[in-house]
């Protein structure tokens, strides 16, 4: 973890457990282990303070040109890291598509970009035609659906401990509004994975994947592009051949909760698009 990143409520920053050493060291790990013995998460690792931050666009009395930053407990975000690294990590690997560039190692928006140019090279090249719509979704990591956020990790091979960790930093979970020097009351947080923590990228990015494999898993529709790669990738006469050929399907180019969906006709397209509305309920 970084240094210099704002403590939660308790106001304990990350140079303070990163100089822990001896008997200190000891009863942290002991906390940690307890949390994962007995299933018990203390509130304070759990909860968070959110301040508002101006965007510097639209009204500024106006909830909506606000972000929201949730401060949580350090200790927390250390217990976090630890299960992303432990098991979140090959999890994701294993079964998010090349097309998700979103949080991914050695991954970037470039990597989306390079994506979708390549796909209208490809098809002025080849003489197909190619409609894309680009999709944001609103509040995305808010509106996830727990419930099923918790079958999905299970399927995907999530042992059930973890899962239930995981659990413990959203069930119950509360926050609560600091501004101009006053706290507002505690509210619940019921909806989304949760805002700040190292796992909620994750999370969300194998959440939206399964609802989108879901959404086409029974079509054929997107870019179909063809390609060579034993020497003649780039003379378009060799791909009319009927060896050595490959045609790929191609349906997205993601980038966390950013979408961009692709179809060489306008109604293929327009299925694609009412599926996805369908399933993510928009």
């Amino acid at each position: 973890m970084s240094a210099g990143k704002a403590p939660g409520k308790d106001g304990i920053p990350i140079e303070v457990y990163k100089a822990l050493n001896g008997k200190a060291l000891q009863a942290f790990h002991i906390v940690l282990t307890s949390i994962w013995e007995e299933e018990d998460m203390p509130p304070e690792l759990r909860d968070a303070s959110i301040i508002a931050l101006y965007k510097n666009k639209g009204a500024p009395a106006a909830c909506d040109n606000y972000r929201g930053i949730s401060l949580l407990s350090t200790a927390g975000k250390i217990l976090t890291c630890v299960i992303l690294n432990r098991l979140l990590s090959s999890i994701s690997e294993q079964n998010l598509p090349e097309s998700q560039c979103g949080f991914q190692p050695d991954c970037s928006t470039i990597d989306t970009v390079f994506t979708v140019r390549q796909m209208q090279e490809k098809c002025l090249e080849q003489n197909l035609s190619l409609y894309i719509v680009f999709i944001d979704l609103t509040k995305a990591f808010d509106t996830v659906n727990r419930d099923a956020l918790w079958v999905i990790l299970s399927k995907l091979g999530c042992p059930a401990k973890f899962v239930k960790l995981i659990q413990l930093f959203h069930v119950d979970m509360t926050g609560e509004v600091l501004s101009g020097g006053e706290t507002s009351d505690r509210f619940n947080i019921s909806n989304g994975v949760k805002q700040g923590c190292v796992l909620a990228p994750v999370l969300f990015n194998l959440f939206f994947t399964q609802v989108l494999r879901h959404a086409v898993m029974d079509l054929d529709l997107g870019v179909y592009i063809k390609y060579r790669l034993d020497g003649s990738l780039f003379d378009l006469r060799h791909l009319t051949a009927k060896t050595k050929t490959t045609e790929r399907l191609i349906l997205e180019a993601l980038f966390t909760d950013d979408c961009a969906l692709m179809a060489h006709q306008e109604n293929h397209l327009q299925t694609i698009v009412d599926r996805f509305s369908t399933a993510t309920k928009l």
